[in-house]
């Protein structure tokens, strides 16, 4: 039940396992929330092509055992009955703030902290990692953030300040999960209701030769590279920027042009590639 990170995962890592899933979500595809509507239809079909029956705008009217020690049945909201061994729920999570509201402190989808972690006002209570909403320089906004580098990377630094280190977070978070052969990472704000660029790059080097998955390969090191820059040099010298952003461009013309070249061949494969695919001029 879900078709976010948790869910999609545990779908990919149970069929691998030999069982037969189902997955079922409201939104329109796995991952609508994050991926570009035409990626999100891709990996609804990739994992359909896996094997794994997927079943998009499904609500979850009620879940029951099946008589004494029986299989459980998942009830739809469709009406569909789905008898299983087994169902894992992974619906997200909502932060756990009434200790912190009834001390007082200001909490806002988490409790709010400064740069060091520490509760606004207080400067003796601190939070960290998924409870915590923190301030983000880089995007100029607050963000409460549930995954496993942030918590551990927040946790770190504001474990060490509570000792007394003084240092800010200024750590951008980072996010990836592995979907069967599939993976992404991701850094900053991930909405897909953000404007995309060159959403349908990646989708289309799974379905082409191997000269395009090359070029995909060094398109993705060239722009972590120069997120890693931006991470760990922000005040690098201009000649190190020009170079990052010299050669994410140079992969990225050479990429366009295989694409251009195969597009024909991921609609030959049967993939929704005219659907998907929306390259820009």
């Amino acid at each position: 039940v879900g078709g976010g990170c948790v869910g999609s995962e545990f779908a990919a890592a149970l069929h691998g396992a030999g069982c037969r899933v189902t997955m079922g979500f409201p939104e329109a595809g796995i991952s609508a929330r994050v991926f570009p509507r035409g990626l999100s239809a891709f990996v609804t079909y990739y994992y359909r092509e896996r094997g794994v029956e997927v079943l998009p705008g499904e609500t979850i009217a009620g879940v029951e055992r099946d008589g004494d020690g029986g299989n459980v049945v998942v009830r739809t909201g469709s009406g569909r009955a789905l008898e299983t061994d087994g169902v894992v729920a992974g619906l997200g999570v909502v932060p756990r703030t009434e200790l912190a509201e009834q001390a007082g402190l200001p909490v806002e989808d988490g409790v709010v902290v400064d740069e060091y972690g520490r509760s606004a006002g207080y400067e003796d209570v601190y939070a960290a990692g998924d409870v915590a909403a923190f301030p983000v320089p880089a995007l100029g906004t607050r963000m409460r953030i549930e995954h496993e580098d942030h918590a551990n990377t927040h946790g770190r630094v504001v474990g060490a300040n509570m000792a007394g280190a003084g240092v800010a977070y200024d750590h951008l978070p980072f996010f990836y999960s592995d979907l069967f052969d599939l993976g992404y990472e991701a850094v900053g704000e991930v909405d897909a209701l953000l404007t995309q660029l060159s959403s349908a790059f990646y989708m289309i080097a799974l379905m082409a030769p191997d000269d395009t998955v090359t070029d995909a390969q060094a398109l993705r090191e060239a722009v972590f590279d120069l997120w890693r820059l931006a991470r760990d040099e922000p005040n690098a010298d201009p000649d190190s920027w020009r170079t990052h952003l010299e050669r994410v461009w140079a992969t990225q013309q050479r990429f366009r042009q295989h694409v251009r070249r195969e597009l024909h061949l991921a609609g030959a494969a049967g993939a929704p590639a005219r659907e998907c695919a929306r390259l820009p001029p």
